[in-house]
């Protein structure tokens, strides 16, 4: 027999959670805050970006996120933490992330004139719905579409960043930039040795039906940064 359990409601955060148990089986938990709607996608078009406020300290352990690019952009980040160029000291393989979802996907680490690339050989298909996971382990990074291994690459320094990590877009000299056209359905961002989960994004319209990414991690939404353009699409 299913049955449901009572709505538990927290007041700091007003966040609702529904189980629906099959014995003894918890089979579904809502994690979204009272008057929140869960969405399929976010989609961007070119003209959004998000700032997630995450900066690793420690290191990055790994990433996950499901997308789907909805036009070939070249030069587009889908996620994006950049360097600043004229940092003192200069950073040592560290700080520069993004991921290109363009033609070919690929991934690039390092400073800003000694990047490492991780390419995929294949080119993505508009709107086909693609997994990547990027796993970091010192000295190494990997990255895995779709569950395939890509490659990896080696790199001196640490994988921690200077600058917020960006989705849609990046941010590089304080200036919004590398703007995509994609759908993102889940992304999930794990961090220090340990593998700490630190941002799991849904997406979702919020109360006022703004559309939004939801943390269940800092139990709060992310919005469209960009102050001019449409907000995000979604479905």
């Amino acid at each position: 027999m299913i049955a449901f359990e009572n709505i538990q409601q927290n007041p700091q955060f007003e966040e609702r959670k529904l189980n629906c148990y099959f014995g003894a089986k918890v089979i579904h938990e809502q994690e979204l805050p009272w008057g929140y709607i869960r969405l399929n996608f976010l989609q961007s078009t070119s003209v959004q970006i998000l700032d997630t406020e995450y900066i690793s300290q420690t290191g990055i352990h790994s990433f996950e996120c499901e997308f789907a690019i909805t036009q070939n952009t070249t030069g587009a980040s889908l996620f994006a933490a950049r360097t600043n160029t004229g940092i003192t000291p200069a950073p040592s393989r560290i700080g520069n992330w993004y991921f290109n979802a363009q033609n070919r996907p690929s991934l690039y680490i390092g400073t800003s004139s000694n990047l490492l690339p991780i390419s995929a050989a294949n080119a993505l298909i508009v709107n086909n719905k693609y997994k990547v996971n990027l796993s970091v382990t010192q000295p190494t990074i990997t990255m895995f579409l779709n569950d395939v291994s890509l490659g990896s690459a080696s790199f001196s320094g640490t994988s921690r960043t200077l600058q917020p990590l960006h989705l849609f877009g990046a941010v590089a000299e304080n200036n919004l930039q590398e703007f995509i056209s994609a759908k993102m359905y889940s992304f999930k961002i794990w961090d220090g040795a340990a593998g700490t989960l630190v941002r799991n994004f849904i997406p979702a319209l919020d109360k006022a039906n703004k559309p939004c990414l939801y943390c269940t991690v800092t139990k709060k939404p992310y919005y469209n940064i960009r102050p001019t353009g449409n907000d995000f699409q979604y479905g």
